[in-house]
């Protein structure tokens, strides 16, 4: 028996001054829940024309991404799918998964479709009148290949943001891809 209060002792003794020494969750910085609160705000549908890149082989007259908050604001989901005539695809093109890495203190960005799946990073580049935040994502296809893009993604007003792709080639030249304009649509 006294044993046992021995051990009840001590686990009441030892085990909240061992929880009182793990260092407490660091806050998920201000810029993110802004950027989360952002895209996913007033139901979280954004369109952009594609009509510089629409070809035989890329009908697509719009892109179109809709994003859903998570609990606290400290994740997003989001899908994109196209549009032909203005009737949207079948499918969606990517799904992807933005997240607050505790562990790290890094957003990272999950991005997969097409058989291809693109992990990267998040980061907070400039927070003037106007948010700008880079995310540098590798890509692996179905078959193996792998490559590296960069998208800066800058705010212009409460309802629009500009997206610029470049590929990242050997060496981490940036060779500039493509651009768009993303504008908040009703959902």
């Amino acid at each position: 028996m006294l044993k046992i209060l021995i051990h009840a002792l001590l686990a009441c003794c030892l085990i909240p001054s061992a929880l009182a020494e793990q260092p407490a969750p660091s806050a998920v910085p201000d810029w993110f829940t802004k950027d989360v609160l952002f895209h996913a705000r007033d139901g979280g549908v954004w369109q952009a024309d594609n009509s510089a890149y629409q070809s035989e082989q890329e009908p697509y007259d719009a892109y179109v991404l809709h994003w859903q908050a998570g609990p606290g604001n400290f994740s997003m989901t989001g899908r994109m799918w196209g549009l032909v005539d203005g009737k949207p695809t079948s499918q969606d093109f990517w799904s992807f998964y933005q997240f607050w890495n505790p562990e790290t203190q890094e957003a990272i960005v999950q991005q997969s479709g097409w058989g291809a799946v693109g992990i990267g990073r998040l980061r907070l580049q400039r927070h003037a009148e106007q948010m700008q935040t880079i995310m540098r994502h590798r890509f692996v296809d179905h078959a193996g290949n792998s490559n590296e893009m960069l998208h800066k993604l800058t705010g212009v007003d409460d309802d629009r943001y500009r997206t610029e792709a470049f590929d990242v080639k050997d060496g981490g030249k940036q060779v500039a891809n493509r651009v768009y304009l993303w504008e908040r649509r009703p959902k």
